[in-house]
């Protein structure tokens, strides 16, 4: 029954933690293809998202451990320099819709946002034509509940391409990255080994292959070769 409850309550933690985003899909529409060629793009860029820690001793707290885990998760990640994937995708989009349509990313500006408002990106961002937006929904550590000390990574993320002057969203699409047991598997204490060496080099090819997901979904961009997830 124990092991039953905690199955149970880490899929409810993991469901609360992206409950208050919308994940939709809308491809670039043939008719703004011409429309974006030789505007400007600006890269979103946001404040470092909670990170949760799932452990089973944090979720047999229930729904009260999520404070926990979200706490341990942010100390490990600002401790151990965890970058969020997010700038890395929207950099990867920005740059391969610039070749393909001729559109000139222009350098990040100071400040992060805290709100993914469509009002508040234009405003952050009013000097460019077009916003290539990646959001990170969630990011976490999370033990297999049949074995206790193994361990995965998630991973979704939002992007919208945005247009600043109409305050409309052009494009929009959504990566997730849940692996199963034979994916992905690593002990706790290999996993935050070297300041987190093994999470790092799954996040970045995490972002690698949203990227190339994102791109070929979304923007309508030729696929190009994924990248191996890390083992």
């Amino acid at each position: 029954m124990k092991v039953i409850t905690k199955i149970a309550l880490g899929m409810a933690l993991i469901s609360l933690l992206g409950a208050c985003t919308t994940l939709r899909e809308q491809p670039l529409a043939s008719s703004e293809m011409n429309a974006v060629s030789g505007k400007t793009v600006a890269v979103s860029r946001y404040a470092t998202p909670d990170f949760a820690a799932m452990t089973p001793a944090k979720a047999a707290l229930g729904l009260f451990g999520a404070v926990a885990m979200i706490s341990a998760g942010n100390s490990f990640v600002k401790d151990n320099s965890i970058p969020d994937p997010a700038e890395n995708i929207g950099r990867q989009l920005a740059d391969a819709f610039g070749n393909k349509y001729q559109t000139k990313t222009v350098a990040a500006i100071d400040g992060a946002l805290s709100d993914d408002d469509i009002d508040a990106i234009v405003k952050q961002y009013a000097a460019s034509d077009l916003v290539m937006d990646v959001k990170t929904i969630n990011w976490s550590y999370v033990y297999y509940p049949v074995n206790w000390d193994s361990y995965r990574i998630l991973y979704t993320a939002r992007m919208r391409l945005i247009d600043t002057k109409r305050k409309s969203v052009l494009a929009e699409g959504f990566c997730k990255r849940m692996p199963e047991k034979n994916e992905q598997m690593q002990s706790f204490d290999a996993m935050v080994a070297d300041q987190g060496a093994w999470i790092k080099k799954v996040l970045l090819g995490y972002a690698n292959d949203c990227s190339n997901e994102l791109k070929q979904k979304a923007l309508l961009l030729l696929p190009t070769t994924p990248v191996a997830q890390a083992q």
